[in-house]
């Protein structure tokens, strides 16, 4: 006997006892139509209450719904629609009050709606060709959504808890889409208009939260959350080749990226702890790099909105409430910043504006704080503590500027600013305690060139350049030194040099192609120098 004449010997018997009041099931209905050549339908039902529907116009579609129910009133409704050719649907439903829908308009598409244990509603509509769309749901009350529109899209949804949501929206050609999740109330929504995107989402826990929505092509969404009350986003995106990989393991952690708009954006989120959150916000350019790795408790990177062309950024933090905030970060074109932080409740903030940046921010120890910010063209800035309660801030404003702070040891203060181009400043303190301030105080100050090093403890530098193409060397090694020093003039030189305790130097050089040279070796010794 022929497979096919089985089929529809059994597809006989079963429709019979739907309607026969048999004693192994009760109030059936079970409604099939067909038109076209070579169609097949298969439906099985057991139980109480089940009513099935399977309408296929055109050639060569097969369709098979098998419902049961162990419960008195099991109730499972199953509803098929093809119309096209070469189509297949697949509907199983085990339990009580389950729904399933499946419309299939095209040519060569598959369904498969795979429902057990207890209220299932599982929706799949497909309309194109050569699409593949899959439902399985597992405990109680999931409900499932898979909507196609285009050629050769695949779309599968895997649930298995209770009051799990999850949708699947594809409008285009290639795309590929895959949710999992494990759990309680999660939630999971992915939304593709253009061609060649994928998404995959597994979620395990209770109260997680997923959305992905991009418009363009060949993007790449990868989410993998494990933990409780975990979110991850994408939301509006706009452009092509975008890559975003997230992945998180605890409690409460939030990823983003919200507004995305531009061509071969890349990020990738790790987060492993409690209470973490990455928020891009706004990202608009091409080749842009977001880098993001955060261990510990109540992390916290958010980037504003990140414009222009071939930017990158690196952020790591270690440790317990750590914060790198980047208001406004980064503007312009070629842009880069690393910012690395190991401990607990340090603070980091960057700010960058016109092209081709490199800022690196890195900080040991715990409660640090680094600011830095440049405007302009071609600036260097790097930021750099080692220690405990350290703080640092750096500013350029102009064009071609490189600035370098760094401090060793505990409670040391650094404080550099400078405006005008072609200007390059070195500050260094290791020790403890010390102070060190670096200022131009005018915003004609230019092609200045400063270097400041402070060794031991309680050391003190205050510097503030208003001239310009000076050169500056400030050097102390001992404890409690004190260098305060003007230098307003142009074309000139000042080198400073304390090896010691207790020694001080007070100067000021404002006349034009002036010297100054003070060099103090012992205790206490004081030096006072102006040039006008």
């Amino acid at each position: 006997m022929s497979i096919l004449k089985t089929k529809k010997n059994t597809l006989a018997i079963a429709v019979a006892l739907a309607f026969s009041g048999s004693a192994f099931a009760d109030n059936q209905s079970a409604t099939v139509e067909q038109v076209g050549d070579e169609n097949e339908a298969y439906v099985e039902q057991g139980g109480i209450d089940h009513a099935a529907t399977a309408l296929q116009y055109g050639d060569s579609n097969d369709v098979i719904i098998l419902q049961s129910g162990t419960g008195p009133f099991s109730g499972n409704a199953a509803d098929s629609l093809q119309d096209g050719h070469d189509n297949s649907a697949e509907i199983t439903q085990d339990g009580d009050w389950h729904i399933a829908e499946s419309e299939q308009v095209g040519d060569g598409n598959v369904t498969t709606i795979t429902q057990m244990d207890d209220w299932q509603e599982g929706f799949a509509y497909v309309y194109g060709d050569d699409n593949f769309a899959a439902l399985d749901q597992y405990g109680f009350y999931n409900i499932g959504t898979i909507e196609i529109d285009g050629d050769g899209n695949a779309a599968s949804i895997y649930q298995d808890g209770t009051q799990n949501f999850a949708e699947i929206l594809l409008f285009g050609d290639d795309n590929v889409s895959d949710v999992v999740q494990e759990g309680d109330f999660n939630e999971a929504s992915a939304a593709a208009f253009g061609n060649d995107n994928e998404f995959y989402q597994s979620q395990q826990g209770s109260d997680n939260w997923s959305l992905f929505e991009i418009e363009g092509d060949g993007n790449t969404f990868l989410g993998d959350t494990t933990g409780d009350l975990n979110e991850t986003g994408v939301l509006f995106g706009v452009g092509n080749d975008n890559y975003a990989d997230f992945y998180q393991v605890g409690n409460s952690n939030v990823a983003g990226i919200i507004g995305l708009d531009g061509d071969s954006n890349t990020v990738f989120t790790m987060q492993d702890g409690d209470g973490n959150v990455f928020i891009a916000y706004d990202v608009e350019g091409n080749d842009n790099f977001v880098d993001v790795l955060q261990r510990g408790n109540d992390n916290l990177f958010l980037l504003d909105p990140l414009q222009g062309d071939q930017n990158v950024i690196l952020a790591d933090q270690r440790g317990d409430r750590n914060l790198i905030d980047g208001p406004s970060g980064m503007v312009g074109n070629e842009n880069e910043v690393d910012v690395y932080q190991r401990g607990d409740d340090n603070l980091a903030v960057f700010e960058t504006e016109g092209d081709r940046h490199n800022v690196s921010v890195q900080q040991i120890g715990d409660w640090n704080e680094a600011v830095g910010a440049s405007y302009g063209y071609n600036n260097d800035v790097e930021v750099s503590s080692r220690g405990d309660y350290n703080w640092n801030a750096v500013a350029v404003d102009g064009e071609y500027n490189d600035v370098e702070a760094s401090q060793f040891g505990d409670e040391n203060t650094s404080l550099v600013e400078f405006t005008g181009d072609d200007n390059t400043i070195r500050a260094n303190q290791d020790g403890d305690s010390n102070e060190l301030y670096v200022s131009s105080g005018a915003s004609v100050a230019s092609n200045n060139t400063i270097d400041a090093d402070q060794q031991g403890d309680i050391n003190l530098i205050d510097l503030m350049v208003t001239g310009n193409q000076n050169l500056v060397s400030l050097l102390q090694d001992g404890t409690n030194n004190s260098i305060e020093a003007e230098v307003g003039g142009n074309g000139g030189s000042v080198d400073i040099f304390q090896q010691g305790d207790y020694n001080s130097v007070m100067g000021q050089q404002m006349s034009n192609n002036s010297m100054m040279s003070v060099t103090q070796v012992g205790y206490g010794n004081s030096a006072t120098v102006i040039q006008n």
